[in-house]
């Protein structure tokens, strides 16, 4: 029988903090465990600002070659939520009230060794916003050792 648990591994990529500022992820490799799918999953606290059009946080998903130069990833590259056009690799923008704590997931299927979320704060947070983010290496060819 088949289960998720043999197949897929977890990744701390964002410490889970309340944040009032910009901050990115670590990469999620590809090759850790020969994964043939990444899913990048945010946990998102109720905000704690309303959010608008200026005092915002932007999800972008970004990928790499190298671990250390990093570009936003097209259109073509993530899997999103059908209706959600992806743009300069926001994937998320949160510029309405968010009264409730949320899982997002978005998928990549770019073929860079590395990928990550990053948040991108705009406008002024003076009350920060829970936020954590983690990596799901799925379809994977080798188990993490015991």
């Amino acid at each position: 029988m088949k289960d998720g648990k043999s197949r897929e591994y977890p990744q701390m990529t964002l410490t889970a903090a309340v944040r009032t500022a910009d901050a990115s992820g670590s990469g999620a490799d590809r090759t850790l465990y020969d994964a043939q799918a990444i899913t990048h999953v945010l946990l998102m606290g109720a905000g704690g600002i309303t959010f608008d059009a200026t005092n915002k946080i932007e999800v972008v998903m970004e990928d790499s070659d190298d671990d250390s130069t990093y570009t936003a990833v097209a259109q073509k590259d993530c899997i999103v939520d059908a209706g959600v056009t992806v743009t300069s690799g926001i994937v998320k923008s949160f510029i309405a009230a968010h009264a409730t704590a949320t899982a997002y997931s978005y998928g990549y299927r770019g073929n860079k060794r590395y990928s990550r979320l990053k948040l991108d704060f705009s406008g002024t947070h003076g009350t920060g916003t829970a936020t954590a983010a983690c990596a799901i290496h799925g379809e994977t060819k080798s188990a993490p050792a015991a």
